[in-house]
């Protein structure tokens, strides 16, 4: 039945593979986070190069901010939103014109504390089967809809802790019949699946040993059977969907994540599945460990992580967790405020014997792998294809798109390794500069790179690296787009646009 469940909802990787070998024109549904089992691909065509300032964009309508990326449904593009800071809301779009065909709200006795720039009570994405949508925030727990906005059930759940501020992000996936969320947070963490029409507990699997984390789970259909993967801070563990129970994990020592897996089905001679993972002391602040391991840190993420203000520099308040002395004796200027040149410098004089910069460094929790399918147990020893250290994003997902595997960075880095052995084809600034949260997005030979400055990048899918468009939206964007069929939809901070050439 598992089989037929995933069929049924169009969310196997095996599905999307046979879309993408049969040129598929367009695929309607965009139905959870990332699009299709959240492999951030659409088969659709004639999907737009150069856009904003007027220019291709088919309509934008005003909604309140928040995280969540657009969920499509025929004519449906579904979103969650906080009024006011305070009320939490749930909206249905026309995909046609943009036009709000309803909103609602919905109750929270307490908030959850959020990252007060990064950070937002809706980041979950809305997930739907056509029947009803399914939404998750921290503050609440789970709730379903039908498709005119009337309240089907309510599961209550949280709000969680999360000591690094940012709320829950885990997005909610479906799975036959059933609702299934990850919630690893500060505390007893889990994995739950939900019937969709009742809301009654199928079943509930505790991860004990899970500290926080904001993956969002996938299906993967591998070996003749369908496995639920969660791909955990310390550890990705796959179960059975229908009940919960573990069938294989893979070990990420000192690793924090914050990514979504993706499969590689129909690229290599078996369907290889993509997992990323920062070091989690660097997302932490924790540099004594870090430096007497001898590690390097990941700029990128340490900045995106603790500079609220994105001021350029850190101040005591934003980065709590590291100790005084360490804070002051890296003050070189004693302003009260890190620089990155001031962290550098620290680390020059600590670390001795450094290998040259870009080298693989042993013990460190940043890396990118493959893991083959078929496995029971512990596999960490038998079953990953490849590792790449020193390579992974810090929260924008991996896309594995036509044989090859892009990840994307703050700062405009965009890597492309082969998707079968992990050989890293290139490495270039190509992107929007600045900070790197919406995940990479693919269609029509295409992969859409978004920077936080809501600037859109256009690559050319391929071994070599190559920009055919550079956008922008005039927004800040946190948020992965959407692609369905010749169009794309970008969640802003202020706007859902819909983004198209005209005719198509």
């Amino acid at each position: 039945m598992g089989r037929r469940g995933v069929l049924a909802i169009t969310i196997g990787c095996a599905v999307m593979a046979v879309h993408l070998a049969l040129g598929a024109e367009e695929a309607p549904n965009w139905p959870q986070f990332r699009g299709p089992n959240a492999s951030g691909v659409s088969p659709g065509r004639g999907l737009p190069v150069e856009f904003g300032a007027g220019k291709n964009i088919v309509w934008q309508t005003p909604i309140p901010p928040g995280n969540s990326s657009p969920c499509v449904w025929g004519e449906r593009v579904f979103l969650t939103g906080v009024e006011d800071s305070r009320r939490l809301v749930v909206l249905c779009v026309a995909r046609d014109d943009g036009r709000v065909r309803w909103k609602k709200v919905v109750p929270a006795k307490r908030l959850e504390e959020v990252h007060p720039r990064a950070g937002s009570r809706a980041s979950p994405t809305p997930a739907t089967d056509g029947q009803r949508v399914y939404v998750f925030f921290g503050s609440v727990g789970l709730v379903s809809f039908d498709l005119e906005g009337r309240l089907v059930w309510s599961h209550p759940l949280g709000p969680f802790t999360y000591h690094l501020g940012w709320g829950a992000a885990s997005s909610p996936i479906l799975y036959a019949d059933s609702v299934i969320l990850n919630c690893d947070h500060d505390g007893q963490s889990f994995l739950l699946a939900l019937d969709g029409k009742t809301g009654q507990v199928k079943w509930r699997t505790p991860r004990p040993d899970a500290p926080p984390s904001y993956s969002t789970p996938i299906l993967w259909e591998a070996a003749g059977r369908t496995e639920l993967v969660v791909a955990g801070s310390g550890r990705v563990t796959a179960y059975e969907p229908d009940t919960g129970k573990e069938v294989w994990h893979v070990g990420l020592p000192e690793a924090f994540v914050a990514t979504t897996p993706v499969c590689s089905a129909g690229f290599s001679p078996y369907p290889l599945l993509i997992v990323a993972a920062v070091d989690r002391r660097t997302v932490t602040g924790d540099f004594r460990e870090a430096v007497a391991a001898g590690r390097t840190l990941d700029y990128d993420a340490l900045f995106a992580n603790h500079d609220g203000n994105r001021d350029g520099k850190l101040s005591r308040e934003e980065i709590p967790q590291m100790s005084k002395e360490m804070f002051d004796r890296t003050d070189a200027d004693k302003d009260g405020f890190l620089t990155r040149k001031e962290i550098e410098e620290e680390y020059r004089r600590q670390q001795q014997g450094e290998p040259p910069l870009g080298a693989p460094r042993k013990g460190t929790g940043n890396v990118l792998l493959a893991i083959r399918p078929g496995g029971r147990g512990d596999v960490a020893d038998t079953h990953v294809a490849w590792r790449v250290p020193g390579v992974a994003p810090y929260v924008p997902s991996p896309l594995c798109y036509g044989g090859h595997v892009y990840v994307a960075k703050g700062g405009g880095i965009v890597s492309c390794f082969d998707a079968a052995t992990g050989k890293q084809l290139w490495c270039e600034r190509l992107a929007g500069r600045g900070s790197c949260y919406a995940s990479p997005v693919a269609g029509d030979g295409r992969v859409y790179v978004v920077s936080e400055a809501g600037e859109v990048t256009v690559l050319a899918a391929g071994a070599e690296p190559k920009a055919v468009g550079r956008n922008a939206l005039g927004e800040r964007c946190l948020a992965t787009p959407a692609i369905v069929g010749s169009r794309l939809y970008f969640r802003t901070d202020r706007s859902l646009l819909c983004v198209g050439e005209p005719g198509l």
